[in-house]
């Protein structure tokens, strides 16, 4: 139990924890931060759109020290949980999460209060998948069945360079899923992907092609653009039969970063990779573009340092993007959930219109994820190491 001194401040938070734990009482199920009930969520308009989003949580393996756990003032079982509420309670359909850890059982956290909200999980063990298990996807499972699960190989970090054949070694996979809607009967694919930063410091040379230029990114920059190559094909391969939602951390933007410059050409990054026309159409569109009525020619030379981002084939309208930003999400990870809602056209031959919504990267109120109850719970320390009973299961 917290002790603390009370004062007029401290009615007010004593107050908050009593409607929380009534909403607990009657919800028969336990959350400290504010009931599901309570959250104010963005109505998804057309009963058939589907909420995308991708996240990256950061991975509980991250040493304990600044800009990572330090920096957040909460221990990484409490960012689980404030990472899957923060999926649960902005009603997405689907999630491709990244950087999902087996250290501290991070994975299991998020796994366990995602299953207990309706989601199904891929893979359902982490430490037998190995670290493609870093890349979950979640569904829910009143919307949503599985038809068919399986991984791509891709060359991640420290994947040494094969000089013979000229090529990364695929060191590692990452997760799709072949998805049935229980809705409108359309199967579609989701790949949750998410490609090196970079190489660690003792592989920076010997992993890389000859005549790769020193720096941080040594490395990183062609294994992207290998990785992005290997999506690009397995896309193109399955699209004319399903539509594919590719999601994830592409530790890329929209365009060439400084570290790559000398490295990589302009039109080598992944978002160009992915969007380059192939017979007179892009292999995948960027849901920013979609939204945003862009034609999607590469590079954008954009002040938008977004990395992580949505993709979806052309049959995908996109009526929301949205970086959603508050008390919850700062605490959970170093990286803002992306939050797409999608239509999916009936007909394989025609795309529907997309809405413009202009820069949709802000703090949005529609996604409220109970601010106010959680200041004051991060007041009282609930959120602390020393507390930590209080919100583990």
């Amino acid at each position: 139990m917290v002790r603390k001194k009370l004062n007029s401040a401290g009615v007010a938070h004593i107050f908050v924890l009593a409607i929380v734990v009534v909403s607990v009482a009657i919800g028969g199920a336990y959350y400290v931060i504010a009931s599901h009930a309570d959250t104010a969520t963005k109505p998804k308009g057309n009963p058939n759109t589907i909420r995308v989003a991708s996240y990256n949580v950061l991975g509980a393996g991250y040493p304990q020290a600044p800009p990572h756990d330090n920096k957040f003032g909460v221990n990484t079982l409490v960012r689980a949980h404030l990472a899957a509420d923060t999926m649960i309670s902005s009603n997405v359909d689907i999630v491709g999460v990244q950087e999902l850890d087996t250290v501290d059982n991070q994975f299991g956290k998020v796994k366990d209060r995602m299953t207990g909200n309706g989601y199904r999980a891929l893979p359902t063990n982490a430490k037998a998948s190995g670290r493609a298990g870093q890349r979950a996807i979640f569904w829910k499972t009143d919307r949503f069945t599985a038809v068919k699960t399986g991984t791509i190989a891709f060359p991640y970090q420290d994947a040494p360079y094969n000089k013979k054949t000229k090529k990364f070694q695929l060191n590692d996979k990452l997760n799709w899923v072949l998805l049935k809607d229980t809705k409108t009967e359309d199967q579609l694919y989701v790949v949750s992907a998410h490609l090196v930063a970079r190489n660690n410091k003792e592989c920076r040379y010997k992993c890389n092609p000859p005549g790769t230029p020193g720096g941080t990114d040594a490395g990183g920059a062609q294994k992207r653009k290998a990785a992005a190559d290997i999506l690009a094909d397995w896309v193109k391969q399955r699209k004319a039969t399903h539509p594919v939602i590719l999601v994830g951390d592409f530790n890329s933007p929209f365009s060439l970063k400084s570290t790559e410059k000398g490295v990589i050409s302009r039109d080598e990054i992944p978002y160009c990779r992915l969007t380059r026309a192939v017979n007179g159409a892009a292999i995948i569109r960027n849901a920013w573009d979609t939204y945003t009525g862009r034609s999607g020619h590469c590079p954008y030379n954009t002040d938008k340092p977004i990395i992580d981002h949505v993709y979806a084939t052309q049959r995908f309208a996109v009526t929301r993007w949205v970086r959603p930003y508050n008390l919850v999400t700062n605490k959970a990870s170093d990286h803002r959930p992306l939050i797409v809602d999608l239509l999916l056209s009936k007909n394989s031959k025609s795309n529907l219109t997309s809405e413009n919504g202009g820069d949709a990267d802000y703090q949005d109120d529609s996604f409220n994820l109970g601010d106010a109850s959680n200041q004051a719970l991060l007041d009282q320390n609930v959120y602390s190491d020393d507390n930590i009973d209080n919100y583990t299961d």
